[in-house]
């Protein structure tokens, strides 16, 4: 994070609008359920290289790298997110691709193509 060519700057204040500070790099924050922790969408035009996907810590400002991909959204319960990555299609074409990813290590998993998903309140839908 931090890159020249970084777009945006996410901040935390309060809801009285006191107490603003910078907290991170980076477009498209999304709080936990939980707000404890800022889904956070790293875009640079410098590089040139896909979008990425970090979880910032508020409370101690650490960054965790999720890998590439972009529209991040939590799931429900907090525990894992759902995000978009661009991949290959059939006859090497592009596409746009959903994924779901367990945050206590697990690998992302593919759900569908060209698609949105919008979670039920408890997790058990899409």
């Amino acid at each position: 994070m931090g890159s020249t060519g970084v777009k945006g700057q996410i901040a935390v204040v309060n809801a009285d609008g006191t107490g603003e500070r910078q907290v991170s790099e980076g477009t498209n924050p999304r709080w936990s359920p939980d707000g404890s922790r800022i889904l956070i969408e790293e875009v640079d035009d410098v590089t040139s290289e896909p979008p990425s996907i970090y979880i910032l810590d508020v409370a101690s400002g650490d960054l965790t790298d999720l890998g590439q991909g972009f529209n991040p959204r939590w799931l429900p319960d907090g525990e894992g997110i759902s995000f978009h990555r661009v991949v290959e299609a059939e006859g090497g074409a592009l596409s746009d691709a959903l994924f779901t990813m367990s945050l206590d290590g697990g690998e992302p998993v593919e759900l569908a193509r060209e698609t949105e998903a919008v979670w039920s309140p408890d997790g058990s839908a899409v």
